[in-house]
C-alpha cells in the first residue's frame, strides 16, 4: 500500500518533486511512496480514481512552487484539475496533509484558495530550500518516520547516501552471518593483488550467503564510459533482507533508488530513477549485469545511450596505497611538501569540485578529487600542483597552485532576466546533448535567471535551438533579453523552429517548442521563426529581444 502521496505541479515543482521522491523512497521503499496517477484510463472518472488513490495513503504532500496558487485560480472554473482534487480529497478524508514549499514558494492563505483547499493553510508548512536541500529534506524524513510510523525500506539507510543508519532488528545477524560468511565463502583472489584475499565488512555484507551463488551485497564502484565521451564514476549500494536486494546508485548528478534488483545465477538486473542535478524531470537508467568473484560487468541504459564499465569493491580502510606512478600528462600533480590554496572569490550560487589535473573527474569518489568550493568556502586548501575545476560537466583545466599565493579564478554571468522556460548552457565546443555531455555548464530557469560559469564562449540550449557563441568575461554578467511569439485564441499545437530548420519534429536541429492553447506564448532568442500546424508551415516571424510579436 502507497502509504504517502507527493502531489505536485508539473510545469511548476516537476524536478523538485522527482528530487523529493528520490529521496523519500530511499528512506521508506518504492512501495510507500507514490507520485503519478498512471492508471487513469481514457474515459475513466478521473476525480473517482484520485479519490481511490488517496484512500489507499496516510498522508499527502502538496508540493506548492511560486506558480502552484496562480495555477489553481486560474483552473478553479475549469474542473478539470488534478491537484485541486488531490488536495481536496486528502482534505475530506483528514489524513496528514503536509504543504511543503519550494523554489522560495509562500504560503496560500484560506482567501486565496478555492473554499474545499481553504483548510489546507491551517497545516503546518514544511519548507525545502536549495541551499539546505539535504537537511530540511532529512527533518520531512525523520517527521513522516515519527509522525506516521512509516517503516523505512528493508536495508536502506534514512539517507541516500548511506552515511549512517542500518535497521537495528537485523543488525546482530547482519554482523554474525556475514562473518560466517566471509570464511567460508571469501573469494581467493583480488584484481592487482593475487596473494591477498579481499576483506569483507560486516557492517555490510550479505545476511545469509548460499554456495555457488555471487555475493553482491556491499559497496561497489565502477567506472563507466559511453562511447565519445569522458569516462564517469558511480558507486553502488546494494543490500539484502531475506529474498529481496535494495540498494541505491550515486551518480555525478544524485542518487538514485533500485528497483525490481533480480539475481538470477551470476545474471543482475535492476533500474534506478533520480532526477539529475540541473534537470527538472526524471531519469530511468536500466542496468545489466555479469556477477563474478570480485567484479561485476555492467551495461546501463538511458535516454541518451548506451555505458559499460566493470564494478569493483572499493580497497579497506587502511590498506596500502599502491604505489605512485608517474603522470603522463604534462601538468605537475599533486605533492607533498607545501600547501596552496584555490580561491573563488566572487562565486555566489554554486559548488564547484577540484580535481588533481590527471583525475578522471568523475566524482568525489574518483582518484585526484581534492574537495569542493562553496559560496560559504570559496577557498580550499591543496597541495601545490595544477588542478582542474569541474561545473556541471564543464571543466576548468590547467589551474596551478603554490606555496607563495593562492591561485585566484574569477567567474563570469549569464543572464537571461525575463526567462520563463528553462534553457541549457554549454561550452561552444560541447555536442549539446545533455547533462551528461562533456561542456554542459548547468541550467537555466525562471527560479534561476542568472549563471555563474568561467570566461569564455557559451551556447544556450532551448529545447533542440541552439544561441550560439555567447561570450563571458571574468566578473562580468552577459546579459541576453529574451523575445516571446505569441498566438492568443490557439486552439491547437503549433510547432515552432527556427526558420532554417527542416521542420521534422521536437529532434530536428531548430525546433524552438510548442505553444498550447493552455500555453499560448512561446519565449525565442531573437531570429526568424516558421510555425508548423501539422504539416502547414507559417515562414518568416520576426522576434526581436525583450518584445512579443502575436502571431495571427
Amino acid at each position: 500500500m502507497a502509504r504517502i502521496f507527493i502531489s505536485y505541479r508539473r510545469g511548476d515543482t516537476g524536478g523538485y518533486a522527482g528530487r523529493l521522491c528520490d529521496r523519500l523512497t530511499a528512506r521508506f521503499g518504492s512501495d510507500q511512496v507514490f507520485m503519478d496517477i498512471q492508471d487513469i484510463q481514457p474515459g475513466q472518472n478521473f476525480v473517482t480514481s484520485i479519490e481511490d488513490t488517496i484512500a489507499t495513503c496516510d498522508c499527502v504532500i502538496v508540493v506548492i512552487g511560486p506558480q502552484w496558487l496562480e495555477t489553481i485560480q486560474k483552473r478553479v472554473q475549469s474542473g478539470d484539475d488534478f491537484v485541486r482534487h488531490e488536495v481536496s480529497s486528502a482534505l475530506k478524508r483528514q489524513i496528514t496533509v503536509v504543504p511543503v514549499l519550494m523554489g522560495r514558494a509562500s504560503m496560500p492563505a484560506a482567501a486565496d484558495l478555492p473554499p474545499e483547499l481553504a483548510e489546507l493553510s491551517l497545516r503546518n508548512a514544511v519548507e525545502i530550500r536549495d541551499e539546505r536541500f539535504d537537511d530540511d529534506v532529512a527533518a520531512l524524513e525523520k517527521s513522516l518516520a515519527t509522525g506516521l510510523h512509516v517503516p523505512e525500506s528493508p536495508g536502506v539507510g534514512s539517507r541516500p547516501r548511506f552515511a549512517g543508519r542500518r535497521l537495528v532488528a537485523i543488525g546482530l545477524l547482519v554482523i554474525a552471518s556475514a562473518t560466517a560468511g566471509y570464511f567460508l565463502f571469501r573469494p581467493a583472489s583480488r584484481v592487482g593483488n593475487a596473494s591477498t584475499a579481499p576483506a569483507i565488512d560486516a557492517r555490510t555484507a550479505s545476511t545469509s550467503v548460499t554456495p555457488g551463488v555471487p555475493t553482491i551485497d556491499g559497496e561497489w564502484v565502477a567506472e563507466m564510459q559511453k562511447p565519445g565521451q569522458q569516462p564517469f564514476r558511480i558507486r553502488l549500494s546494494f543490500r539484502r533482507v531475506g529474498d529481496s536486494i535494495g540498494g541505491m546508485v550515486r551518480y555525478p548528478t544524485g542518487d538514485g533508488p533500485m528497483h525490481d534488483v533480480t539475481l538470477k545465477g551470476r545474471t543482475l538486473t535492476f533500474y534506478t530513477t533520480h532526477v539529475p542535478q540541473f534537470e527538472s524531470s526524471p531519469a530511468t537508467i536500466r542496468f545489466q549485469g555479469e556477477v563474478a568473484a570480485d567484479s561485476i560487468r555492467l551495461m546501463a541504459t538511458d535516454d541518451a545511450g548506451i555505458s559499460t564499465g566493470v564494478a569493483r569493491r572499493p580497497a579497506s580502510r587502511g590498506s596500502p596505497s599502491p604505489p605512485s606512478q608517474p603522470t603522463s600528462m604534462g601538468s605537475q600533480p599533486p605533492r607533498a611538501g607545501g600547501l596552496g590554496a584555490i580561491t573563488i572569490a566572487n562565486l555566489k550560487n554554486r559548488r564547484i569540485e577540484v580535481y588533481a589535473q590527471n583525475s578522471s573527474g568523475a566524482g568525489a569518489y574518483a582518484e585526484g578529487y581534492a574537495g569542493i568550493i562553496t559560496p560559504r568556502a570559496s577557498t580550499l586548501q591543496v597541495p601545490t600542483g595544477t588542478y582542474k575545476l569541474k561545473l556541471a560537466n564543464l571543466f576548468v583545466e590547467n589551474v596551478a597552485v603554490t606555496s607563495a599565493h593562492s591561485a585566484d579564478v574569477m567567474l563570469g554571468t549569464i543572464s537571461l532576466p525575463n526567462l520563463t522556460r528553462s534553457a541549457e548552457v554549454y561550452d561552444q565546443s560541447s555536442s549539446g546533448a545533455g547533462a551528461y555531455a562533456t561542456g554542459f555548464a548547468g541550467t537555466l530557469s525562471p527560479n534561476q535567471t542568472t549563471l555563474e560559469v568561467p570566461s569564455g564562449t557559451y551556447k544556450l540550449k532551448f529545447a533542440n535551438l541552439f544561441l550560439e557563441r555567447v561570450a563571458v568575461a571574468p566578473s562580468r554578467s552577459s546579459e541576453i533579453l529574451l523575445g516571446t511569439i505569441s498566438l492568443p485564441g490557439l486552439t491547437r499545437t503549433a510547432e515552432v523552429y527556427d526558420q532554417s530548420s527542416t521542420g521534422a519534429g521536437a529532434y530536428a536541429d531548430g525546433f524552438a517548442g510548442r505553444v498550447l492553447p493552455t500555453a499560448t506564448t512561446l519565449q525565442v532568442p531573437a531570429g526568424t521563426y516558421k510555425l508548423k500546424l501539422a504539416n502547414l508551415f507559417v515562414q518568416q516571424i520576426r522576434v526581436e529581444s525583450g518584445k512579443t510579436i502575436v502571431a495571427q
